[in-house]
Order: structure tokens, then C-alpha cells, then sequence
């Protein structure tokens, strides 16, 4: 656009109209970016299916926020020997168990989550020997959320290492506490040399980190 200078003898009030267009685009600008930037923050809880909730990380668009706080780094099972299941579940030692929380806040409409365990790469230990029990902290009581598994009966997530332990959705406020056990199957075979067939576990590691994704419906 091309703005002239006024020459003398120009009367007010076409100024008047000019200041008056001029602050009407204005207007309408501001407008038009609060409105953009609205349906970019809508669409934005829309379109984030699958978000990693990590730690303390809160993602949160004046709506909704979803936390998930674990008190550890992540869980492994290094050195230990096979047990029966009704051994595991009773676990409370140290490294023996892992405890997270989940807190949600949606004033409309829906948040699902999945918790997903990534099994570390650098993990040798075979996914049939891994067993995995879930349950749920209520008022210092655990509810079983179900039977121990094994690691490779999960469903699987994705093309990485990662398996859903558990998916839930919520509406309004939650607080949530889950803990996690694993242990080595009371079946599985620590050595074995027949027939030069070699299975060797012994001193191994497993290892896992748990991901919380959440979406919004």
C-alpha cells in the first residue's frame, strides 16, 4: 500500500477517515491472529495423540494438564534368580519394586493414557523369562490391575522395544499411584549346556524405562 503525504489545505476530516481505516485494520488483524491462535491451540490438544508424558513434565493449554511423576530413574533386574509368582508380588526390597503417579486435569471432554514399559537396548535377557505384575496404591492398599505376565505376552506399542502394561482414561481430576514389579520367570532356565546348546543368564541384565502417552478426545 501506498501512503501520500497530506498537502495543506487537506481538511480534517479526511484525516479523520484515514486514522479511522487504519485503526479498523488494525482491529481486524489482532482479531484475525487471536482467532488463528486459538484454533492453533485447540487443534494442538487435538492433534497430540501419543505424547510422551515424561518425569515431571506437565503439558497443559489452559484446559488440561497431565503429570506423571515416577521416584525413580527406572527398574532393573541384574543378578537375580528365578521365583514363583506368589513370591514377586510380595516384593518390597530395594529395586525390587517401582512406584509412579499419574495426575489429570480436563475440565471438557476426555484424557486417555497408556503406560508403556521401553525395554533397554542394551538388555540380553530374553522377553519370555521376564515376568510383569501391575497394580494400583488405594489408600495404602494394592489392587492387582493383573496377574503377573510375561514380559513377551504384552502387547506391543511400536516398532521400539516398548509394550503397554495398561491403558486408562479419566475425566475431571485424578490422582493416580501405580506400582510395578518384575522378576525372572520361576520356569525359565538360568544355564543349560546339552547338546552344546548354551543358555547363560547368569549376571545379566534387564532393564526398562516406563513411558506414559495421553491424548485427548
Amino acid at each position: 500500500m501506498k501512503i501520500s503525504i497530506n498537502k495543506a489545505g487537506h481538511n480534517n476530516k479526511e484525516k479523520d477517515q484515514i486514522n479511522f481505516f487504519s485503526l479498523r485494520k488494525i482491529i481486524i488483524i489482532i482479531l484475525t491472529l487471536f482467532f488463528v491462535f486459538m484454533i492453533i491451540g485447540f487443534a494442538y490438544i487435538k492433534m497430540s495423540t501419543d505424547v510422551p508424558v515424561i518425569n515431571t513434565i506437565k503439558t497443559k493449554n489452559g484446559f488440561v494438564s497431565f503429570e506423571y511423576k515416577e521416584n525413580i530413574q527406572g527398574i532393573n533386574i541384574d543378578n537375580f534368580f528365578p521365583i514363583k509368582d506368589e513370591i514377586g508380588k510380595k516384593m518390597l526390597g530395594a529395586g525390587e519394586y517401582f512406584d509412579f503417579n499419574i495426575e489429570g486435569s480436563i475440565n471438557q471432554g476426555r484424557i486417555n493414557y497408556k503406560i508403556v514399559i521401553d525395554k533397554n537396548e542394551t538388555s540380553v535377557v530374553d522377553d519370555n523369562y521376564i515376568k510383569v505384575y501391575l497394580t494400583q496404591i488405594i489408600d495404602d492398599q494394592e489392587k492387582i490391575i493383573f496377574q503377573p505376565i510375561l514380559f513377551s505376552d504384552l502387547t506391543k506399542y511400536s516398532e521400539k522395544n516398548e509394550r503397554v502394561i495398561y491403558e486408562d482414561n479419566f475425566t475431571g481430576n485424578i490422582t493416580k499411584k501405580y506400582r510395578l514389579r518384575m522378576w525372572i520367570d520361576e520356569n525359565s532356565i538360568i544355564y543349560d549346556n546339552v547338546a552344546n546348546d548354551v543358555v547363560d543368564i547368569m549376571g545379566k541384565e534387564f532393564s526398562i524405562k516406563l513411558n506414559v502417552y495421553a491424548n485427548q478426545e
